[in-house]
């Protein structure tokens, strides 16, 4: 009623089945549909890693334009204790113009604090020193790395490309996808 009262329609996102199970007992006129899954967000590590295949042609050529655009002045870091707070700041700095992403910074925030006992890696690019994009995933199957959040300078092309690829060929070594 208060989405709708702003003129807006009301959405769950990614809702845990019991949850589920208690909104539809608690709102039985609640019409819930599943969403379809992104498959195309779904990659083999094989080929993240490598941008083989026609399907990556685009990334691989962000990739190489970033290579010769900025050689020797980048350099990947795992996240650890002594970045952590660097890589923070990023996504602060990042979403700090846009509401829509203060959830995932709370996550993120609680992901960060507590990285290593979640299970959780992530991993930042610098250029010239500065930050340009960071990534956090865990591996929550064993056949699958999950990406939760990557972002990166948008006015740095191929930065996006980068830190994913980057992240899988050090990170995602035992899994398929």
């Amino acid at each position: 009623d208060y989405m709708e009262s702003k003129g807006n329609e009301a959405v769950i996102r990614n809702i845990w089945e019991p949850f589920k199970e208690m909104f539809e007992k608690a709102c039985p006129s609640l019409d819930i549909e599943p969403a379809e899954i992104s498959w195309d967000y779904v990659y083999s590590r094989e080929k993240l890693a490598t941008l083989k295949g026609k399907k990556l042609h685009g990334k691989r050529n962000h990739i190489n334009k970033f290579l010769k655009e900025y050689d020797g002045r980048w350099e990947y870091e795992e996240l650890t204790e002594n970045n952590i707070h660097d890589f923070f700041d990023y996504q602060i700095g990042w979403s700090e113009n846009d509401n829509q992403f203060f959830g995932e910074l709370c996550a993120s925030s609680t992901a960060l604090r507590n990285f290593k006992y979640l299970g959780i890696k992530g991993g930042l690019i610098r250029l010239d020193g500065k930050i340009i994009a960071i990534t956090l995933g865990s591996q929550p199957f064993d056949d699958m790395y999950i990406i939760h959040i990557e972002k990166a300078d948008y006015d740095i092309p191929g930065s996006y490309q980068m830190i994913n690829q980057q992240f899988a060929m050090r990170n995602c070594q035992n899994v398929k996808y």
